[in-house]
């Protein structure tokens, strides 16, 4: 028994005989990138964990863990349900050989994110910075958070724009790739670390 019918036979028993061999095939393999590019992110996020934990000791990592967790809710609100609205219509215009209208929606969704993000940047600059509302220890971090929030949200919105066109593979690097490698990278900046 050859390995390619011993394969064959896998897939019909995993994904059933109603898909054809190529279908499966092709699905079987975006599985495995998709499980890859996720190993390939936990081990960048495992070296950021150590890394700033050795940069910035337990109290720092744990500023750092607050403010990236709040990063986040603040990039989902600065996108403001757009991912998903562009996921959607990029698909549709694509079945329709629409590629003006994809690149209009795209063109759109990015300056409305690009603009409601930094609106919101500068209200949480004006809370932070004005009101009180954080410690003026912890200032300076809160203000480097401000600078992610419009560069986040657009990364979300490419990476929906990828999925939209049925990019799934490249549509996963913003996120799982490129996001903790800026991270990294910020972290090593030889910059003052205000924490």
């Amino acid at each position: 028994m050859n390995l390619l019918s011993s394969t064959e036979k896998f897939l019909h028993k995993i994904l059933g005989n109603e898909l054809d061999f190529d279908l499966k095939k092709y699905l079987i393999q975006g599985s495995f990138y998709s499980v890859l590019i996720q190993v390939f992110s936990m081990a960048l996020n495992f070296l950021i964990g150590i890394l700033l934990a050795r940069l910035i000791g337990a109290e720092g990592y744990g500023t750092f863990t607050y403010v990236f967790t709040l990063l986040s809710v603040i990039c989902t609100i600065a996108v403001f349900g757009m991912d998903d609205l562009l996921v959607r219509e990029i698909s549709s215009f694509q079945s329709q050989n629409n590629f003006s209208g994809i690149k209009s929606i795209l063109k759109w969704s990015i300056l409305r994110v690009l603009i409601f993000s930094v609106f919101i940047s500068a209200i949480f600059f004006i809370v932070i910075n004005f009101f009180e509302m954080v410690s003026p220890e912890k200032k300076n971090v809160f203000n480097m958070l401000l600078i992610g929030i419009p560069v986040f949200a657009l990364i979300m919105i490419l990476q929906a724009g990828e999925r939209g066109m049925h990019h799934v593979i490249p549509g996963q690097f913003p996120e799982k790739i490129t996001r903790p490698a800026i991270l990294i990278r910020a972290s090593t900046l030889p910059l003052p670390l205000p924490f």
